[in-house]
């Protein structure tokens, strides 16, 4: 999954978009869903309409995993071939926690079409609005965020020292 990984992560990193209008970022997102066949839920309130929530179902409970989909509003200047050219980067990260989360819908759709059963749901969010927004407090108020009955939830960031 590790070239996928990459493909999900340069691409993402080419359309960085600031907090609660990460359009392009989670036009891709549902667009990626839908081609590996995984059903999502679109999380829409008066702040934003890019959040994205996607369940798999369990035995008992449910646990969530997070990843934040904003960037910043600063020029990239890194030189890689898949650089941002709009003015604005994904210089905290938010390319790669998305890609992760992404990578692993993929990895836990072919366990379920393999047949594998979760001991718990497994419920995982593409927050927006991370980057002084509070995106966060908005979804966790959200009907279909608190009818999930999520016990904990995961987040994660890249480790900034890796190449």
């Amino acid at each position: 999954m590790k070239e996928l990984l990459k493909k999900f992560r340069r691409e993402l990193h080419q359309i960085p978009e600031v907090a609660f209008e990460e359009h392009k970022t989670a036009e891709y997102i549902r667009e990626k869903l839908k081609e590996y066949g995984i059903p999502y839920e679109e999380i829409v309130n008066e702040h934003y309409t890019t959040g994205t929530m996607v369940h798999f179902k369990g035995e008992e409970g449910c646990i969530a995993f997070r990843s934040d989909i904003d960037a910043l509003p600063i020029k990239e200047d890194t030189g890689c071939d898949f650089a941002s050219t709009n003015g604005r980067a994904h210089g905290c990260g938010h390319d790669g926690h998305a890609a992760a989360l992404l990578t692993f819908a993929v990895w836990l759709k072919e366990q379920q079409d393999k047949g594998v059963k979760f001991n718990k749901s497994i419920v995982l969010i593409f927050q927006p609005g991370e980057e002084g927004k509070g995106g966060a407090r908005y979804l966790s108020v959200h009907e279909k965020f608190l009818n999930k009955n999520i016990e904990a939830i995961f987040g994660m960031h890249l480790f900034p020292l890796l190449p």
